[in-house]
């Protein structure tokens, strides 16, 4: 339900306005849009009918105060640079664009719009490449990108990271990348929280360089290929917590010191039963 202000004789829109899947093809008046959205800071205009970029900027130069925008679910795979008109939005602080097609050329002029964005959404979007450009944005703080399952070479997501360099947290869930590299600590220095779930991750020792990033305290790996070789899903769970001792939340679940101790104990216990099994470093 749609809550509607009045001030005086004049309507006004609240702070958060959905139009989900409302069918919108195009903008309508600049004029009405000013006098209504002037105090809009959450918009949804997610699973309309929206393909050129144009009418969006129509849209949001009239919301100075916008921070969250979300435009999911409309077709821009066929959008170019030569749609777009150049704004700036110093408020916008979210930018969603899940299963858009939008081109990387595209993502960068919106960011160069968007100065103070910290939070971008680029999930289930098919890409196969990750190139955008040289240029460096140290206001991202938080990517997501899962549901590519086309990104399967490490180079492709080092060329994304690098013009990150910021980044708090990454969500990567449900790609095709089978390695995680030695200089790990040196692409995310900043890493706090992770999602690599559903990685085919053959390797211990791959996942075992997460313990470079001196920051990263919580991660989601659920469904890496590697665990399948253990029987159950404790046991999963406490060969992650011996393996990476400076995680504190896991798959969503806070470590406990009494786990953790547990957790390493069963897991010298299974190295023992399992005399046969490679035994990691330490």
């Amino acid at each position: 339900m749609l809550l509607l202000l009045f001030t005086g004789n004049r309507l006004i829109l609240p702070p958060s306005l959905s139009l989900n899947g409302c069918q919108i093809k195009y903008a309508g008046s600049e004029r009405k849009i000013r006098e209504l959205c002037h105090f809009v800071e959450a918009l949804d205009l997610a699973s309309n009918d929206f393909t050129s970029l144009e009418e969006i900027l129509n849209i949001i130069k009239e919301m100075p105060n916008l921070r969250f925008l979300n435009l999911s679910e409309n077709d821009y795979s066929k959008l170019n640079e030569n749609s777009f008109k150049p704004i700036q939005l110093e408020n916008m602080n979210s930018l969603v664009l899940n299963n858009t097609g939008v081109p990387f050329i595209i993502v960068q002029l919106l960011l160069d719009s968007f100065p103070n964005l910290n939070n971008l959404h680029l999930s289930l979007n098919n890409y196969t490449t990750l190139d955008i450009g040289p240029k460096k944005y140290y206001n991202i703080k938080r990517l997501y990108i899962s549901g590519n399952p086309n990104l399967k070479s490490w180079l492709e997501i080092v060329n994304l990271l690098d013009a990150f360099p910021l980044l708090e947290g990454l969500t990567m869930a449900d790609c095709n990348v089978d390695i995680i590299p030695e200089n790990l600590d040196q692409l995310l220095p900043k890493l706090q929280t992770l999602n690599i779930s559903n990685w085919p991750i053959k390797k211990w020792d791959y996942l075992e360089r997460l313990n470079q990033l001196k920051n990263l305290t919580e991660l989601r790996c659920q469904g890496i290929e590697l665990l399948q070789i253990l029987p159950n899903s404790d046991l999963k769970r406490q060969h992650l917590i011996a393996r990476l001792p400076n995680i504190k939340r896991l798959n969503g679940s806070e470590i406990t010191e009494d786990e953790r101790i547990f957790a390493e104990k069963s897991f010298v216990r299974w190295f023992l039963a399992n005399q046969d099994v490679k035994k990691p470093e330490r």
